[in-house]
């Protein structure tokens, strides 16, 4: 299967996932979870599939309207895979006569690791046992340390309730599984967490698997810890024929090196972009 194919399937499946409703159009999938409406991927519509700008115009007066009434930024993820192409769809974002969308353009570099790659490349490792950090599949009592790793690692700010309501659903979510590094320091009742690895297995796909997630808190970067993390989590939950897959942002290349020290290659790159109607208008450039 194409790595593009595969790898959008597996952010379909992580969408719904999040939401709370998902409506399968034709044309479109469309996902609303107005319970956490600060988290952007449990509310937007993504896969679409146009023949022509009417058709779209019509279906996207019907959209920003469903979103709206349910207080809900209207978003979209449009993947080079949409028809009619990624270049005619800008346009006709960009076109709308009763809407000014912002586009934010993205390319991703895709990267797979099957289970015997992630076993040799574990067997090429030097590691020191006794200066391992130790690590530990999460559960509901590390959401708050979780919380505090995540949005710092990723420079989430201070409104955090929407990933606090994410990582406690998928923390109960027996189709993912989420691993962090522990601080030596701490007790186990009182465990202070410094990197994490969050992986995403789909049952209707059950031959690969999405790592959702991998970060380290910035007080305890440049140590290793990540891809310690997400080792030890590949090494716990990918089995014999499974491939692991992941998206990283082209030029962020540290992370790339440390993806392939574990195991992974580059498949190729995914470019997309994302539509919002935002509430202050800005340059809509893509």
């Amino acid at each position: 299967m194409n790595f593009k194919r595969i790898v959008l399937d597996l952010n379909y499946c992580l969408f719904t996932q999040m939401g709370a409703t998902s409506l399968v159009e034709d044309n479109s999938l469309t996902i609303l979870n107005p319970r956490n409406s600060g988290h952007q991927q449990s509310n937007l519509a993504c896969r679409l599939r146009f023949s022509r700008q009417d058709q779209f115009e019509a279906w996207l007066n019907d959209s920003v309207g469903r979103f709206r009434l349910l207080g809900l930024q209207p978003r979209y993820f449009v993947d080079e895979l949409s028809t009619p192409s990624l270049t005619t769809l800008k346009t006709w974002f960009n076109s709308t006569k009763d809407f000014l969308f912002h586009l934010e353009c993205d390319v991703d570099v895709i990267m797979a690791c099957t289970f015997n790659d992630f076993i040799t490349a574990e067997q090429q490792q030097e590691v020191n046992a006794q200066l391992m950090p130790k690590v530990v599949k999460a559960t509901s009592d590390d959401v708050e340390e979780l919380v505090q790793l995540v949005g710092a690692a990723f420079g989430y700010g201070d409104k955090l309730d929407w990933l606090r309501y994410k990582l406690t659903n998928q923390i109960q979510d027996p189709q993912t599984a989420v691993y962090a590094t522990v601080s030596d320091s701490q007790q186990e009742r009182n465990r202070h967490l410094t990197s994490v690895a969050i992986l995403n297995k789909p049952d209707g796909l059950p031959n690969v698997m999405h790592v959702n997630v991998c970060g380290t808190h910035p007080d305890h970067q440049r140590k290793g810890l990540a891809m310690i993390c997400l080792s030890h989590a590949l090494k716990r939950e990918l089995a014999p024929g499974q491939t692991a897959y992941l998206e990283v942002y082209d030029d962020i290349r540290h992370a790339q090196r440390m993806y392939e020290r574990i195991g992974f290659k580059t498949q190729g790159t995914l470019d997309h972009f994302t539509a919002t109607l935002p509430n202050h208008i800005s340059d809509t450039a893509c």
